[in-house]
């Protein structure tokens, strides 16, 4: 098992480029893929892929790849969330999975550029994390086959950007405008205002990968949104956007639509279960 780090390309010092770094991790991919090389079973450190995301090119940046691993490709993802007596914490599991599948569609969409088939990359993730309270690593296959299925069918939609695009006022930009030092120059106001502008899906798991989770999250409380209760809640409540809805809807003072009936029902079985707990109790 040999070891590389695509950090830095030409010299051991200086960071290389992305562009740089990608042209060297797909050179050693496929030169694994195709056994080309003595040592197949290579891990790349800081490699550098890229993902089509709306015709567009995005460099991704995961952790290790770990080469021909029972014939296929893995990614490894190093955590800095512990795993407690064998058991890590799901919700910050699932974002790392989620954050890996997109590093599963890059690589796979690399190997398929060259003829090689998508499924020589394994839907199973590896990732690293701290074992209990110490310092000391441990790792753990999951699968992200949901992960993987449902960022491609966001990416799949994402292919009509232009038609979304032209939804969106003219001039909308969320441009930060950064200066020479690198600081965004951009008004608060003026960034806010265009974030409004499209509308905030969030769910208590973007904290943990997004940059914009608790600007959304207070959006999704201010307008009353069911997923600022979780992503259980809001599937439980399939079909009803709000929690203003959902009460009403319960309450009796609005009439269920067809698609909403079972779910009104179990809303009202679940109020009257309620009550009658309360009433036990007092």
């Amino acid at each position: 098992m040999s070891y590389e780090d695509v950090n830095s390309v030409g010299s051991d010092e200086d960071k290389s480029p992305l562009k740089l770094r990608h042209s060297h991790t797909r050179h050693r991919i496929l030169s694994a893929a195709h056994r080309r090389s003595d040592d197949p079973r290579t891990l790349l450190d800081h490699p550098v892929l890229r993902l089509t995301v709306a015709g567009h090119q995005a460099y991704l940046e995961p952790d290790i790849i770990a080469f021909q691993h029972d014939g296929d490709f893995h990614i490894v993802e190093v955590k800095s969330f512990p795993v407690i007596y064998g058991r890590p914490d799901p919700v910050k599991v699932t974002a790392a999975l989620t954050q890996a599948a997109a590093y599963v569609l890059a690589l796979r969409e690399l190997l398929a550029d060259d003829g090689i088939p998508r499924d020589r990359v394994s839907d199973t993730v590896i990732l690293v994390n701290p074992r209990n309270f110490s310092r000391h690593p441990t790792a753990t296959p999951h699968n992200a086959r949901q992960q993987i299925k449902s960022l491609s069918r966001h990416l799949g939609r994402l292919r009509r950007l232009p038609e979304l695009l032209d939804k969106l006022p003219p001039g909308t930009t969320f441009d930060l405008a950064p200066g020479s030092d690198g600081k965004p120059t951009r008004r608060r106001g003026e960034l806010v205002a265009a974030l409004a502008t499209v509308r905030a899906r969030y769910t208590p798991g973007c904290r943990h990968h997004c940059d914009l989770a608790f600007h959304c999250r207070n959006e999704a409380r201010n307008q009353s949104r069911a997923e600022a209760l979780g992503t259980t809640v809001r599937d439980d409540l399939a079909g009803i956007d709000t929690i203003d809805t959902a009460l009403a809807l319960t309450d009796g003072l609005l009439h269920p639509a067809r698609d909403q009936k079972d779910i009104t029902q179990a809303l009202r079985h679940a109020q009257r279960v309620h009550a009658d707990l309360q009433t036990d109790i007092a």
